[in-house]
C-alpha cells in the first residue's frame, strides 16, 4: 500500500475539494498527526511484506523553488556537516527521477525538476 493509497483511505470527502491530495503540505485541514499516521502505515506495510524502505525528509522551506540548492550545500560544507549527508542531499537534487508502479506495471522514469520535489 503506497503513500497515496494510505492517505486516500484515511482522508474525509470534504478534503477532496481545493488542492489535490498530493499537495497536503499546503492544505490547512491536515496536521502532523495525519502525516505521522500515514508514515506509520507505510512502515507497517513495508515490514509486513519484507520490502526495503528509504525515506528522506528535507524541508528547507514550504516553497522549495525559493531556495538555491547550491547555497544550501555550500552552507552545510561551511558548517562542516559530514560530507556523507551532503552527498545524500546532492543526490536528491542532481538528476533525480521518479517512477510510479501500479500493481506489476511500472512507468518510465520521469525527471524531477524545480517545483516537483
Amino acid at each position: 500500500m503506497g503513500l497515496l493509497q494510505c492517505w486516500k483511505a484515511y482522508k474525509h470527502p470534504k478534503q477532496q475539494q481545493g488542492q489535490p491530495v498530493e499537495q497536503t503540505a499546503f492544505r490547512g485541514e491536515f496536521s502532523t498527526i495525519d502525516y505521522t499516521y500515514t508514515l506509520r502505515r507505510i512502515i507497517q506495510k513495508t515490514e509486513e511484506y519484507y520490502r526495503p524502505l528509504c525515506l528522506a525528509f528535507v524541508d528547507y522551506e514550504k516553497a522549495f523553488d525559493s531556495i538555491e540548492t547550491w547555497a544550501i550545500l555550500e552552507s552545510l560544507q561551511r558548517y562542516q556537516v559530514d560530507c556523507r549527508y551532503i552527498q545524500v542531499l546532492r543526490c536528491l537534487y542532481d538528476a533525480a527521477t521518479i517512477s510510479v508502479q501500479v500493481q506489476n506495471q511500472q512507468n518510465k522514469p520521469i525527471s524531477l525538476c524545480r517545483g516537483v520535489r
